[in-house]
C-alpha cells in the first residue's frame, strides 16, 4: 500500500493500481472480505482511480469501500470521514453537487476532531468546499 501511495503520488497511476490490486488480493487472503485494511486498500484504489479520471471505476471501488468501511469501522470512524470526503470529490467531479457537498459536512466534524483542524486532511477537505464554492451551479 506504501509503494502504491508513492506511485500515485508521483502520477504512474496505471502501475499504482497494479500494487493496489495487489495488496487488496493479500489482505483479502489474509483478513477476509469484509476487514477494514480491505475498505481502506480499497478506497485507496478508487482515489488512484479518481485521479487519474476514471471515474465509472472509481465510483465502484469506492462505494465497495464505503460499504466495507461503514460495516467493520461504523460511520463515525476517521476512516470512514476520509471515504466520505473521497466520495465528495468523486461526486462533484460527477457535478453531483448537492451529494459533495451532504459527504463533507458529514465528514467535517469528524477529520477536526480526529486529526485537527490545520492537518492534511482537514484542508484537503476544506479545498474541496473550495472547489464545490467555485463550481457553477447547474442551470
Amino acid at each position: 500500500n506504501g509503494l502504491a501511495s508513492v506511485l500515485e503520488a508521483l502520477g504512474d497511476h496505471q502501475q499504482a493500481d497494479v500494487v493496489y490490486e495487489r495488496a487488496e488480493q493479500m489482505m483479502r487472503a489474509a483478513r477476509g472480505a469484509e476487514h477494514s485494511l480491505v475498505g481502506i486498500v480499497r478506497h485507496n484504489r478508487g482515489r488512484n482511480a479518481l485521479a487519474a479520471g476514471r471515474l465509472v471505476q472509481a465510483e465502484r471501488l469506492l462505494r465497495d469501500a464505503g460499504g466495507i468501511l461503514a460495516t467493520s469501522l461504523g460511520a463515525a470512524h476517521p476512516r470512514f470521514a476520509v471515504w466520505q470526503h473521497t466520495m465528495a470529490r468523486l461526486r462533484l467531479a460527477q457535478g453531483a453537487r448537492e451529494e459533495a457537498r451532504a459527504l463533507l459536512d458529514q465528514a467535517m466534524p469528524v477529520l477536526q476532531q480526529a486529526f485537527g483542524s490545520s492537518s492534511e486532511e482537514v484542508r484537503a477537505a476544506e479545498t474541496t468546499l473550495r472547489q464545490l464554492a467555485a463550481q457553477p451551479s447547474p442551470d
